[in-house]
């Protein structure tokens, strides 16, 4: 019997808010909440059809320093950790015979565990007042191995790309 099964992971959305505390006129350090949304469709198709849909929340707390250099138009160096706390997840499982008609239709909550990454970026900044500032800040993620069967596009794929763009509050 033919098996074929294919993975499918959406590109995660993450939103932030960020904090930044000036220590000196070149060092900084951040920290903030971080939400994240992850989902992955998973199918096996044998006599039978089965699709499974995992989402999954996470609220993330962020820490990092950040080397800058400049003032009104800055350029600077960051690198940190990020402790990323489920909140909520859950598993749709759909199977359907080979005329696909559906057999089974269950949703179940599923426990993903922590998941810790740490970052390395760099970035430019542009000072609209002394404490408000745009900024982009491309950035490359390490997502560590967890203990959990769970797979993520975190697990598949642990280094990942993001270009974080947004306005940083700085005092």
């Amino acid at each position: 019997q033919e098996v074929t099964k294919k993975s499918y992971y959406h590109i995660p959305i993450t939103l932030s808010l960020s904090l930044h505390k000036r220590i000196n006129e070149r060092w900084g350090i951040e920290t903030g909440l971080r939400y994240t949304y992850l989902r992955a469709d998973f199918t096996t198709i044998t006599d039978s059809h089965w699709k499974e849909t995992q989402k999954i929340n996470y609220i993330g707390i962020p820490l990092k320093g950040l080397f800058n250099v400049g003032q009104k138009f800055s350029f600077y160096l960051s690198a940190g950790v990020t402790l990323d706390i489920p909140i909520k997840a859950t598993s749709k499982e759909i199977v359907s015979d080979e005329n696909g008609k559906i057999i089974s239709d269950k949703k179940s909550y599923i426990q993903p565990p922590l998941q810790w990454s740490t970052n390395l970026g760099i970035g430019v900044q542009y000072q609209i007042t002394p404490s408000i500032g745009i900024y982009a800040e491309p950035n490359l993620h390490y997502y560590f191995k967890t203990k959990h069967s769970i797979e993520t596009i975190r697990t598949e794929k642990p280094f990942q790309v993001a270009l974080p763009i947004g306005i940083r509050l700085s005092w």
